[in-house]
């Protein structure tokens, strides 16, 4: 189990949460979900991240993950949604034609990313970045 670790910059604070802009794309290179993250362009990518902790504007902070955790956010977002649009169209075309088929799929799909934005807090808890603040050498 190999932790996934990036350099960021926060970017705005509010309450507690802050913003993360990370765009370091050498670490990324090194990330064994870069490929599937959709993280490792050459484009800044910002996180929001809830804190316990003080964090001021423009401080150098560390991003770490589990790499399972980062497959489970993977499953959640891409497969998973994926293996619904499937089966919901299959089953639909015993019914219908491909295009009111494939709207029935697309509804589904929309469904369940509403269930995951509804349910943030849940997924939060149980798939979270940790952060931590960089040592001034």
């Amino acid at each position: 189990m190999s932790i996934i670790r990036h350099t960021g910059i926060v970017t705005d604070t509010k309450n507690e949460k802050i913003s993360v802009r990370i765009n370091d794309a050498l670490t990324c290179h090194s990330c064994g979900l870069k490929n599937a993250c959709g993280k490792h362009d050459e484009e800044p990518k910002f996180f929001e991240i809830s804190v316990k902790e003080n964090y001021s504007r423009g401080e150098t902070v560390y991003l770490e993950m589990n790499s399972e955790l980062g497959l489970k956010a993977m499953l959640l977002a891409f497969f998973f949604p994926f293996l619904v649009l499937i089966i919901v169209i299959m089953l639909s075309l015993q019914f219908f034609n491909e295009l009111i088929a494939s709207i029935i799929g697309v509804g589904f799909v929309s469904l369940y990313y509403w269930i995951l934005q509804k349910n943030e807090n849940l997924i939060e808890k149980k798939i979270h970045l940790n952060i931590s603040k960089t040592t001034k050498e």
